[in-house]
């Protein structure tokens, strides 16, 4: 009996398709990634983008790359923000450069090379991703790197959930005032409420794409879905005070949240498949 070989770079490789190739684009060979919705909020986005790229980087240096390595790494990350602030430019960098993918290949290549010039390393079991996305200098993104559940229906559900909350999470940020305005006046502070929930639906959001974080996004999305709740039903009982918004709509917002909470958990809380043993 045998299992599969130990690939030190899985969580890196997941979390590369995630960002630079998780979707592809119709009638093209191009594919994106979070990186690219990532660049829809100006300078943050690419802030955040940059520190999610940054655990590719820690892994290499978990893996004891060497110095010069890491520093090229650290410059692709570099390279990728300043290109990625310029309006329009930047998006288009975003796919084009795919500066993940292009790190795990230089550690997917330095860790070969090690294991070729070390017969103790080389006779280590690892799992080589050569054709599969990253192996060869092949950046295109990978089905075997997948990052939805295997039913489609949890899928579908996982992503809708995604869409919801990274839509609503920029929606805080383009419209603070609604989303301020239609809080209760004997909440506090409403627009730290309002720009502080946002960032954790988009965090949330992204998360929900990277399975080892499912789990505990779902579990955070679900809460802070439960703690927004009585703003929703605020809105239902006091229809005068939102002239702009039918009551048939406030209502059905109602019977959305409760499909919303349904499809969080059951796309998120399910248990983490084992290595199949051959």
């Amino acid at each position: 009996m045998t299992t599969e070989p130990h690939d030190p770079l899985r969580g890196a490789r997941q979390l590369a398709v995630l960002l630079d190739g998780a979707w592809g684009i119709p009638f093209t060979r191009w594919r994106i990634g979070v990186d690219s919705l990532l660049g829809l909020l100006p300078v943050a986005g690419d802030l955040l983008s940059a520190l999610l790229s940054l655990s590719i980087v820690w892994q290499g240096h978990k893996l004891k790359a060497p110095k010069h390595l890491q520093a090229r790494l650290l410059g692709n990350i570099a390279l990728d923000f300043v290109v990625g602030s310029i309006p329009i430019v930047g998006d288009i960098a975003d796919v084009a450069l795919r500066k993940n993918q292009r790190n795990v290949a230089l550690l997917d290549n330095w860790l070969k090379a090690s294991a070729q010039s070390d017969p103790v390393a080389a006779d280590q079991p690892v799992a080589s991703k050569t054709g599969r996305g990253y192996g060869g200098g092949n950046l295109s993104g990978s089905s075997n790197m997948s990052i939805l559940p295997d039913s489609k229906l949890r899928a579908a559900a996982l992503l809708f959930v995604f869409f919801w909350f990274f839509a609503g999470g920029l929606g805080h940020f383009f419209a603070a005032d609604f989303f301020a305005g239609i809080m209760p006046d004997y909440l506090p502070w409403h627009y730290p409420a309002v720009y502080i929930s946002g960032v954790f639906e988009l965090v949330g959001a992204f998360a929900l794409l990277y399975p080892p974080l499912r789990r505990w996004a779902g579990i955070g999305l679900f809460v802070l879905t439960l703690v927004v709740t009585p703003v929703n039903v605020h809105m239902w009982l006091n229809p005068q005070d939102f002239p702009d918004v039918s009551e048939a709509f406030l209502s059905i917002r109602l019977v959305v949240q409760v499909f919303l909470l349904f499809c969080i958990w059951w796309s998120t809380q399910q248990p983490i498949s084992k290595p199949q043993v051959a």
